[in-house]
């Protein structure tokens, strides 16, 4: 009987006893508002590559309401005809 709660104890001791598992960091996404000049500067890029800029906005509430507010540029293909 003895042997038997031994056997027990120490099973439950070998699992309790667990290894500790990374947890993945996520990532920190902070979203800042483009200044006009940045806006403008990216676009004009796009451009000179011959692509068609796309900008991304989010919606920012205010005192006055939702305003969009520039957050990203990409430049997407243009269609060649």
């Amino acid at each position: 009987m003895k042997s038997l709660i031994l056997i027990v104890l120490a099973a439950l001791t070998g699992c309790a006893s667990s290894q500790k598992t990374a947890i993945p960091k996520v990532p920190d996404f902070d979203v800042h508002a483009m200044s006009r000049s940045e806006v403008v500067t990216a676009i004009n890029e796009c451009e000179s590559y011959g692509m068609k800029p796309f900008v991304e906005y989010l919606a920012q509430k205010t005192e006055y309401g939702k305003v969009l507010v520039p957050v990203n540029v990409h430049c997407n293909p243009a269609k060649k005809n």
